[in-house]
């Protein structure tokens, strides 16, 4: 427990961005490591997106609208 103190002494004494830095750093550290992660929502960013490319955006949320009522 006292090697806790002492690394926690020498963070509180970085800087607000190597903190953060610090912070980013173990937590994808942990994340890496936790077997029981299967998978990211963010691995499905962009899924589906070729569906859109031929549909205008505008025109299709205005039709859905139109349902709505």
């Amino acid at each position: 427990m006292n090697s806790l103190r002492k690394i926690y002494k020498e963070i509180s004494q970085l800087q607000i961005k190597e903190k953060k830095a610090l912070l980013t750093r173990i937590t994808y550290d942990i994340m890496s490591k936790d077997e029981s992660k299967k998978h990211s929502i963010i691995e499905i960013k962009g899924l589906g997106s070729d569906i859109w490319q031929t549909i205008d955006i505008d025109a299709y949320i205005a039709s859905e609208r139109d349902t709505w009522t």
